[in-house]
């Protein structure tokens, strides 16, 4: 489970310029121009944890971290648009 809501306000801020660096609009892939794992997924690092963007995106947008893995309705697995992402429910 994430540990994310003792992230600072600077950091928040850092982390959407991170994952929409050129302003894309809301219906638009969010390219993250961070740091990425050996298998090309966006991370993020906050208090030397690593997390994947899209995690960290989803908790941001949504307030709250589900168990399943939040996936990428877009297929584009750089992308970390909110409107993008979504949790599988079986």
């Amino acid at each position: 489970m994430l540990e994310l809501a003792d992230l600072t306000d600077q950091q928040i801020k850092d982390f959407w310029a991170t994952a929409n660096p050129k302003n894309w609009g809301p219906d638009d892939c969010w390219i993250w121009s961070g740091r990425r794992n050996c298998v090309n997924n966006p991370i993020a690092v906050f208090n030397g944890k690593t997390y994947y963007a899209q995690n960290v995106a989803f908790y941001l947008a949504q307030g709250f971290v589900m168990a399943k893995p939040v996936l990428h309705r877009c297929k584009f697995i750089q992308c970390c648009n909110p409107n993008h992402l979504s949790v599988h429910v079986d």
